[in-house]
């Protein structure tokens, strides 16, 4: 009952979404394009049409160069039935699924690659891939997936975490995903972030444990715990996003008036089912990113279209470069 309810609320707030933050995708094609630096994608999986077609855009834009891991008889016969032109490509012929990822990974980890894309393979070889200490990208312990979007009424770009990686996170886990998703944030120029802790109501319930983490969250940022951000909790999702719901509830002490620039879900759940309503019902446009890892990971779906996957490219791009300065900071 409170999962249709939550749903029902995120139908019907975001088609009239607005918020201070009014960036676009299109603008944050033109950051990446004005960087003036082509980042190298290792592909664990090139035989996947819709990532060659977005490895094709990227690189015709001067954004990224791509190099892509697989059987490269059946990446090269896929590209030529779709009149798909990969010749200025690199292909590694890596005829192993969990071989191919690692390879991928380990050109990340030299420094042959910036950035590690997830192309044909299952899921599971590039996690074990990214989530590896010795060959892999593991940085740190705690590794969240942020989900991008943009709807065409929302008028702002919204970040999802966390919608692919951490089933059920616990307040340190949800500590992480936030310093990850503020990273990002800060990346495509959004400096201080505001951060809502996503719950089904506004107030701390002891029989609804989210909503205490919501509120110690809110709590520690206020306490400079959690810096370079705002964050807000517990909250509803139509006071996260909409800004004329403060009209009609008390929004005296809130931080978040209808503005947030990145919602943080107490499940993999509620964000995943959150992040498809965008994509399927609102057709929101997407990127899907893995931070926290030694490199930008594209994480999309096989079947998310090229768009999808060219837009996370770029956000890796961008996130990429933050990665940098901090290491010269």
């Amino acid at each position: 009952m409170k999962k249709n309810i939550f749903l029902f609320c995120l139908l019907s707030y975001i088609v009239i979404t607005s918020s201070t933050n009014s960036l676009s995708f299109d603008e944050i094609i033109e950051k990446a394009k004005k960087l003036g630096k082509i980042k190298k994608v290792a592909v664990a999986g090139g035989d996947n049409l819709t990532m060659l077609q977005a490895c094709r855009k990227a690189k015709d834009m001067k954004i990224a160069d791509c190099i892509l891991f697989g059987i490269s008889k059946r990446i090269k016969d896929m590209a030529s039935a779709n009149n798909l032109d990969i010749s200025d490509f690199e292909i590694i012929e890596e005829p192993i699924d969990s071989q191919c990822a690692m390879s991928a990974a380990e050109y990340v980890r030299e420094g042959k690659a910036d950035i590690y894309a997830k192309g044909s393979l299952e899921t599971k070889y590039s996690l074990k891939a990214i989530f590896d200490g010795k060959r892999g990208l593991r940085q740190v312990r705690i590794i969240s997936a942020l989900s991008i979007l943009e709807a065409k009424k929302l008028n702002k770009i919204l970040i999802f975490t966390d919608c692919h990686v951490r089933p059920y996170p616990t307040i340190v886990e949800k500590i992480a995903s936030i310093k990850n998703a503020v990273k990002v944030a800060k990346s495509i120029g959004i400096d201080m972030p505001k951060v809502s802790v996503v719950c089904g109501v506004e107030k701390v319930n002891p029989k609804m444990k989210e909503t205490g983490e919501g509120h110690l969250l809110s709590k520690l940022n206020d306490d400079g715990e959690i810096k370079g951000c705002i964050v807000d909790g517990p909250l509803s999702f139509d006071l996260s996003v909409n800004k004329k719901a403060p009209k009609y509830k008390n929004t005296e002490k809130r931080k978040i008036k209808g503005d947030a620039d990145i919602m943080l879900f107490s499940n993999i759940h509620t964000a995943n089912i959150a992040y498809n309503l965008m994509v399927h019902s609102i057709k929101a446009k997407s990127a899907t990113i893995v931070v926290g890892a030694k490199a930008p990971v594209v994480f999309n779906s096989r079947v998310d279209t090229a768009e999808a996957k060219f837009h996370s490219i770029v956000f890796s791009v961008l996130y990429s470069e933050e990665l940098l300065k901090e290491k010269k900071d």
